[in-house]
């Protein structure tokens, strides 16, 4: 790797807003680790868009809702890439959990992913992300200060990432800046019909749903803001001037 060019770990780089996002940071110029837990084709379709624009991507494959997977990965990815400038923490689950008596594999699932592993990768990554004058941003979700009924769990663990990347911000300062993307319905379930983005679409001042490049462009501007850090950018057409 060209060691003047930026380096940025994305997790869930395979699918969604984590290959939205890495793309984006890829026309910027950044060299890309990309992380995936089982889409391993879909991580491949992600590879072969960033090499396409001439940056350099490498695929790491880590369930990070194992305790000692975040140490292994960012071992993995310093000794590929050989430093750290970018983290983007945009690994989750998401599913409804209707009943107060769900199990504690749930609540396990929700934290060990949403939560935990965002903080290990923090703590293993830090040194390199100080050397390099970092930037780290986490993926929240509106409902992490607007809870979603039926999702307990998810909601918590997303409302504690958000405190955690306000707990960063001040103890990784000043080398290191962290922050949040808050999304709000930027893409439809997969696999679901038409008639369900227009549903979305209903309470958002915008009347319209988002789409991913709209989140990878606010992360782009976390990425790219020397003045910035603790601070959040809700990307939700308005949602939440409504809830």
């Amino acid at each position: 790797m060209n060691n003047n060019t930026k380096v940025a770990l994305v997790t869930g780089a395979g699918i969604r807003l984590g290959k939205a996002i890495a793309i984006r940071l890829a026309r910027e110029g950044f060299d890309l680790a990309l992380h995936y837990r089982g889409s391993r084709s879909e991580v491949e379709d992600t590879q072969r868009s960033i090499l396409d624009l001439g940056s350099k991507a490498e695929i790491f494959q880590s369930d990070l809702s194992q305790a000692e997977a975040p140490a292994q990965l960012a071992r993995k990815v310093m000794e590929s890439m050989g430093k750290v400038d970018v983290l983007v923490n945009s690994a989750a689950i998401f599913y409804p959990t209707p009943s107060l008596d769900e199990s504690d594999e749930h609540w396990d699932a929700f934290m060990d992913l949403n939560l935990r592993a965002p903080f290990r990768l923090v703590r293993h990554l830090q040194q390199t992300l100080r050397e390099q004058g970092g930037s780290i941003v986490n993926i929240v979700d509106i409902y992490s200060h607007r809870p979603l009924a039926h999702h307990l769990p998810y909601c918590v663990s997303k409302g504690a990432l958000w405190s955690l990347t306000q707990s960063l911000a001040l103890q990784l300062a000043p080398e290191i800046r962290v922050n949040a993307v808050s999304p709000g319905a930027a893409l439809p379930p997969a696999g679901a019909p038409p008639e369900v983005a227009d549903r979305l679409a209903v309470p958002i001042p915008l009347q319209r749903i988002g789409c991913a490049e709209d989140i990878a462009q606010a992360v782009s501007y976390l990425v790219h803001a020397p003045f910035v850090t603790g601070q959040m950018i809700n990307v939700d057409g308005g949602r939440t001037l409504k809830m």
